[in-house]
């Protein structure tokens, strides 16, 4: 079983972030806005085993860790700059639909800060 365990165990690929847009691995380098996922993404791209993990290291310290490479090229930065969401859709849903929740959600936002900015005055 210790055999098994170790095999399943993939070696993960190490990739350097240089400042905040540029990361680099096996010898592919991305200037991107989200550079560890379009490094997924050109990893992917060139062949690499997509459930690879990616280590991703800002000097001598481990600032991330991608599980498999194949998520990583999945997914964008979500809309509000914060957190991920997927970067293909499922067939059938509408990105306008999507759009309209998060329109939706900041409308209740907004009243929120509305009617609590109105109380003070």
């Amino acid at each position: 079983m210790g055999n098994r365990a170790a095999s399943k165990k993939a070696v993960p690929i190490q990739a350097v972030l240089i400042g905040s847009d540029r990361c680099e691995a096996l010898g592919v380098t991305v200037r991107d806005a989200a550079p560890v996922l379009n490094l997924c993404r050109k990893l992917v791209a060139a062949g690499h085993d997509p459930q690879l993990p990616l280590h991703v290291y800002r000097g001598d310290v481990l600032a991330l860790r991608v599980r498999s490479i194949g998520e990583g090229s999945r997914l964008s930065i979500a809309g509000e700059g914060v957190g991920f969401r997927d970067r293909i859709q499922p067939d059938g849903v509408s990105p306008v639909g999507a759009h309209d929740q998060s329109v939706t959600s900041d409308k209740t936002d907004i009243s929120s800060s509305e009617s609590q900015a109105g109380g003070h005055g």
